[in-house]
């Protein structure tokens, strides 16, 4: 049986901003003067990887995405590096959706209860940007992404999940759904690892886990 659906909708929203001010404000600070003129798809790996911090400082979501399809490809049959997976996981994460449910919780002032409308936020998450993301993310080696950005993945896929699934209640078979409890395990494990169980966002992981695994 699976934890109540308002419930699961607030621990993602808390985790979000939990997240949001805890450290990773880069992944959503945006820069209107970046001046983005060139074409991603025209660069190689290593030109993608330095281009990407504009592309996520810009917040255009468009370029945001070319980017990631871009480095995905020139990536694509080799070995990717430390810093390829990393900037993989932060473009497709900004990509899925992430950042505008974070902006709509903010214009809000962070009142959880009162956002009766996440159903279209929901309808915003690329499915398929987090699904390939989340697939960056458990084929990543150890140690090179942080609790943050599993935990980042993870919410990028339920939100997806959840969006496909019509309804937080149509979780239970959805496709998906193991591997966004897979990405939070790890995410878990992480902040276990560097002795942060006491902090909130541990709690919201460890919530959310338990929110989206149906009790045997």
């Amino acid at each position: 049986m699976w934890g109540n659906s308002r419930f699961l909708r607030v621990t993602i929203f808390g985790l979000s901003v939990v997240l949001l001010t805890s450290g990773c404000e880069g992944f959503f600070t945006t820069n209107a003067f970046s001046g983005l003129q060139r074409d991603p798809a025209n660069m190689s790996a290593a030109e993608l990887e330095v281009f990407a911090a504009d592309a996520l400082a810009s917040g255009d979501n468009a370029t945001i995405k070319s980017t990631f399809d871009a480095l995905l490809k020139a990536t694509e049959g080799s070995t990717r590096t430390a810093s390829q997976t990393t900037t993989l996981v932060e473009l497709g994460v900004a990509a899925t959706g992430i950042p505008q449910l974070v902006t709509a919780l903010a214009t809000g002032g962070g009142d959880f209860e009162s956002l009766d409308d996440v159903q279209s936020l929901l309808e915003g998450f690329d499915s398929a940007t987090a699904s390939a993301t989340a697939a960056i993310a458990l084929a990543a080696p150890s140690g090179t992404l942080t609790g943050q950005q599993y935990a980042y993945a993870a919410l990028g896929l339920v939100g997806a999940i959840a969006a496909d699934a019509d309804s937080f209640d149509d979780l239970d078979d959805a496709d998906g759904i193991e591997d966004a409890q897979e990405l939070l395990s790890r995410s878990i494990d992480a902040y276990e690892a560097a002795g942060q169980t006491g902090s909130e966002t541990y709690q919201l992981l460890v919530d959310l886990q338990s929110q989206i695994t149906p009790e045997p």
